[in-house]
């Protein structure tokens, strides 16, 4: 029994991390909604008195996802309404590294991306 016990650690052991992973979003993001010629800022922290850290051009991609916050949780979302996810955009905060500097961009105008 003891022998199965420690093959059982093992075999689990060896799972790819994706097997036990939750999803909480994707892990590249892009900025979205900012007029050509614009830029979206990159901030020392979630909100819109934090500093200035950077300036991301509309468009840029590949944003590396350290995590959001201040959104609905999946199942909350998917039991929203359009208007109700709208308004909860609006208070999403994500944390990103861009250039190798890492800050905070609103949430409203950042959508899935691809990696660099």
């Amino acid at each position: 029994m003891k022998g199965l016990a420690v093959t059982a650690i093992s075999v689990l052991a060896g799972l790819p991390s994706q097997a036990v992973a939750v999803a909480d979003g994707p892990d590249f993001l892009r900025v979205v909604g900012v007029r050509e010629g614009s830029a979206l800022s990159l901030r020392d922290g979630p909100g819109l008195d934090a500093g200035r850290i950077a300036l991301m051009p509309a468009g840029t991609d590949g944003l590396r996802n350290l995590g959001c916050r201040g959104g609905p949780s999946l199942v909350e979302w998917q039991a929203m309404t359009v208007r109700e996810r709208a308004a909860a955009r609006r208070r999403s905060w994500c944390n990103v590294e861009f250039r190798g500097l890492k800050g905070w961009a609103a949430g409203w105008y950042l959508g899935e991306g691809s990696a660099p």
